[in-house]
Protein backbone atom coordinates (compact mmCIF):
# COMPACT_ATOMS: atom_id res chain seq x y z
CA UNK A 1 0.00 0.00 0.00
CA UNK A 2 1.26 3.39 -0.66
CA UNK A 3 -0.31 7.27 -1.21
CA UNK A 4 -3.18 7.56 0.81
CA UNK A 5 -4.47 4.46 1.82
CA UNK A 6 -0.82 4.24 3.56
CA UNK A 7 -1.28 6.88 5.10
CA UNK A 8 -4.64 5.54 6.61
CA UNK A 9 -3.01 2.59 7.76
CA UNK A 10 -0.25 4.18 9.43
CA UNK A 11 -2.78 6.61 11.26
CA UNK A 12 -4.33 3.82 12.46
CA UNK A 13 -7.85 4.65 10.38
CA UNK A 14 -9.50 1.54 8.30
CA UNK A 15 -9.94 2.20 5.01
CA UNK A 16 -13.69 2.02 5.90
CA UNK A 17 -13.80 5.06 8.71
CA UNK A 18 -11.70 7.04 6.13
CA UNK A 19 -14.04 6.95 3.47
CA UNK A 20 -16.94 7.56 6.03
CA UNK A 21 -15.29 10.61 7.28
CA UNK A 22 -14.01 11.93 3.87
CA UNK A 23 -17.64 11.48 2.61
CA UNK A 24 -19.60 13.15 5.46
CA UNK A 25 -17.51 16.31 5.35
CA UNK A 26 -17.69 16.44 2.05
CA UNK A 27 -21.01 15.93 1.50
CA UNK A 28 -21.27 18.41 4.58
CA UNK A 29 -20.44 21.05 3.21
CA UNK A 30 -17.14 21.47 4.07
CA UNK A 31 -14.64 21.46 0.82
CA UNK A 32 -12.11 18.85 0.65
CA UNK A 33 -9.22 18.56 -1.64
CA UNK A 34 -10.37 14.45 -2.41
CA UNK A 35 -13.29 14.41 -4.18
CA UNK A 36 -15.62 11.53 -3.52
CA UNK A 37 -16.75 10.63 -6.68
CA UNK A 38 -12.48 10.01 -7.41
CA UNK A 39 -12.27 7.83 -4.59
CA UNK A 40 -15.36 5.47 -5.12
CA UNK A 41 -14.13 5.24 -8.54
CA UNK A 42 -10.61 4.45 -7.46
CA UNK A 43 -12.66 1.56 -4.93
CA UNK A 44 -14.27 0.41 -8.01
CA UNK A 45 -11.22 -0.03 -10.00
CA UNK A 46 -9.74 -1.84 -6.80
CA UNK A 47 -12.38 -3.91 -6.75
CA UNK A 48 -12.21 -4.83 -10.61
CA UNK A 49 -8.69 -5.62 -9.45
CA UNK A 50 -10.04 -8.33 -6.70
CA UNK A 51 -8.56 -5.99 -4.06
CA UNK A 52 -11.67 -4.20 -2.83
CA UNK A 53 -14.48 -5.82 -1.47
CA UNK A 54 -17.65 -3.62 -2.94
CA UNK A 55 -20.22 -4.48 -0.26
CA UNK A 56 -18.74 -2.93 2.38
CA UNK A 57 -17.43 0.37 0.23
CA UNK A 58 -20.66 0.60 -0.66
CA UNK A 59 -22.54 0.03 2.30
CA UNK A 60 -19.78 2.58 3.86
CA UNK A 61 -20.74 5.24 0.75
CA UNK A 62 -23.84 5.19 0.99
CA UNK A 63 -24.58 5.58 4.66
CA UNK A 64 -21.81 8.69 4.66
CA UNK A 65 -23.45 10.47 1.71
CA UNK A 66 -26.46 10.25 3.40
CA UNK A 67 -25.65 11.05 6.64
CA UNK A 68 -23.18 14.20 5.20
CA UNK A 69 -26.16 15.50 3.24
CA UNK A 70 -28.78 15.36 6.41
CA UNK A 71 -26.01 17.21 8.50
CA UNK A 72 -26.25 20.00 6.04
CA UNK A 73 -30.10 19.58 5.67
CA UNK A 74 -30.46 19.97 9.63
CA UNK A 75 -28.29 23.25 9.94
CA UNK A 76 -29.97 24.99 6.96
CA UNK A 77 -33.45 23.49 8.78
CA UNK A 78 -32.42 25.08 11.78
CA UNK A 79 -31.71 28.75 10.93
CA UNK A 80 -34.76 28.57 7.69
CA UNK A 81 -35.29 31.06 5.40
CA UNK A 82 -35.03 34.38 7.37
CA UNK A 83 -31.47 33.60 6.97
CA UNK A 84 -31.36 32.56 3.83
CA UNK A 85 -33.84 36.09 3.15
CA UNK A 86 -31.43 38.31 5.03
CA UNK A 87 -28.06 36.99 3.52
CA UNK A 88 -29.29 35.11 0.29
CA UNK A 89 -28.33 38.22 -1.74
CA UNK A 90 -24.67 37.74 -1.01
CA UNK A 91 -25.22 34.29 -3.13
CA UNK A 92 -27.30 35.82 -5.64
CA UNK A 93 -30.53 34.55 -4.22
CA UNK A 94 -32.80 36.59 -5.32
CA UNK A 95 -36.56 36.46 -3.79
CA UNK A 96 -38.27 35.37 -6.43
CA UNK A 97 -35.72 32.70 -7.13
CA UNK A 98 -36.51 31.33 -4.04
CA UNK A 99 -40.21 31.42 -4.43
CA UNK A 100 -39.52 29.58 -7.72
CA UNK A 101 -37.51 26.69 -5.95
CA UNK A 102 -39.97 26.55 -2.41
CA UNK A 103 -42.80 25.93 -5.52
CA UNK A 104 -40.70 23.32 -7.11
CA UNK A 105 -40.08 21.31 -3.21
CA UNK A 106 -43.36 21.92 -2.62
CA UNK A 107 -44.60 20.04 -6.07
CA UNK A 108 -42.21 17.64 -6.49
CA UNK A 109 -40.01 17.29 -2.96
CA UNK A 110 -38.71 14.01 -2.94
CA UNK A 111 -37.65 14.08 -6.86
CA UNK A 112 -36.03 17.54 -6.83
CA UNK A 113 -33.94 16.33 -3.55
CA UNK A 114 -33.29 13.32 -5.81
CA UNK A 115 -32.28 15.37 -8.97
CA UNK A 116 -30.52 18.05 -7.59
CA UNK A 117 -28.30 15.64 -5.15
CA UNK A 118 -27.35 13.98 -8.20
CA UNK A 119 -26.26 16.91 -10.26
CA UNK A 120 -22.86 18.14 -9.95
CA UNK A 121 -22.53 21.68 -8.61
CA UNK A 122 -25.72 21.37 -6.98
CA UNK A 123 -25.30 18.51 -4.24
CA UNK A 124 -24.99 20.72 -1.65
CA UNK A 125 -27.35 23.46 -2.79
CA UNK A 126 -29.95 21.13 -2.96
CA UNK A 127 -29.53 20.13 0.85
CA UNK A 128 -29.09 24.16 1.93
CA UNK A 129 -32.28 25.10 -0.27
CA UNK A 130 -34.17 22.28 0.85
CA UNK A 131 -33.26 22.77 4.95
CA UNK A 132 -33.62 26.65 4.45
CA UNK A 133 -37.41 26.18 2.68
CA UNK A 134 -38.10 23.91 5.51
CA UNK A 135 -38.39 20.91 3.23
CA UNK A 136 -40.37 18.61 5.84
CA UNK A 137 -37.67 15.62 6.81
CA UNK A 138 -40.06 13.05 5.72
CA UNK A 139 -39.52 14.25 2.35
CA UNK A 140 -35.79 15.23 2.78
CA UNK A 141 -34.40 12.13 4.30
CA UNK A 142 -36.07 9.22 1.57
CA UNK A 143 -34.98 11.75 -1.18
CA UNK A 144 -31.69 12.23 -0.06
CA UNK A 145 -30.96 8.39 1.04
CA UNK A 146 -31.81 7.55 -2.54
CA UNK A 147 -29.56 10.15 -4.16
CA UNK A 148 -27.40 8.22 -2.06
CA UNK A 149 -27.72 4.87 -3.34
CA UNK A 150 -28.00 6.15 -6.99
CA UNK A 151 -24.72 8.40 -6.75
CA UNK A 152 -22.45 5.87 -4.78
CA UNK A 153 -23.27 3.01 -6.64
CA UNK A 154 -23.16 5.21 -9.82
CA UNK A 155 -19.15 6.38 -9.05
CA UNK A 156 -18.29 2.62 -7.69
CA UNK A 157 -19.27 0.97 -10.81
CA UNK A 158 -17.95 3.66 -13.14
CA UNK A 159 -14.61 2.96 -11.68
CA UNK A 160 -15.33 -0.89 -11.81
CA UNK A 161 -16.17 -0.79 -15.33
CA UNK A 162 -13.25 1.09 -16.18
CA UNK A 163 -11.21 -1.99 -15.27
CA UNK A 164 -7.49 -1.19 -16.61
CA UNK A 165 -8.36 2.38 -17.54
CA UNK A 166 -8.78 3.37 -14.14
CA UNK A 167 -5.26 3.26 -13.65
CA UNK A 168 -5.35 6.68 -14.75
CA UNK A 169 -7.02 7.42 -11.87
CA UNK A 170 -4.95 5.62 -9.08
CA UNK A 171 -1.81 7.57 -11.10
CA UNK A 172 -3.86 11.39 -10.28
CA UNK A 173 -4.16 9.92 -6.62
CA UNK A 174 -0.68 8.23 -6.37
CA UNK A 175 -1.31 4.40 -5.28
CA UNK A 176 -0.97 2.61 -7.95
Amino acid sequence: MDGWQSWLTEAGVSLYIGLFILLVVEEAGVPFPLPGYAVLMYLGFRAHEGSADPLPVLVTAILAVTSGSCILYGVAHAVGRPLLARFGRFGRAQTGRIDTVERWFERRGILVVVVGRLIPNLRNPTSLAAGFLRLPPHVFFPGAGLAAILWSVGYFCLGLLLGQPGSIVANMLGTH
